[in-house]
């Protein structure tokens, strides 16, 4: 049986994750972020762009942003934690 990862179009997971990148103005920020112009992105997002497949390259740039975003999140969390933890009133 295959997962629900391999029913998504190629179009879903990068706005999905597009949106979870950047909120908001996603087609200008990824344009922005992988070098590409934001009609690009926009009909990569929409499906215009039947060429776009797991095997693109765009797909590892954006799990490089992915990656970075994770490291700086627990750099953010850990700093928040170490501050917390020397700030609270006992």
């Amino acid at each position: 049986m295959p997962d629900n990862n391999s029913q998504i179009s190629a179009a879903d997971i990068l706005s999905d994750v597009g949106r979870v990148l950047f909120d908001s103005n996603i087609d200008a920020r990824l344009a922005q972020a992988l070098n590409v112009r934001e009609d690009t992105v926009r009909h990569w997002r929409t499906g215009r762009q039947r060429s776009l497949t797991a095997d693109h390259k765009i797909f590892d740039e954006v799990l490089a942003l992915v990656e970075t975003r994770e490291r700086e999140m627990r750099r953010a969390r850990d700093k928040l934690r170490r501050w917390i933890k020397q700030n609270r009133q006992a």
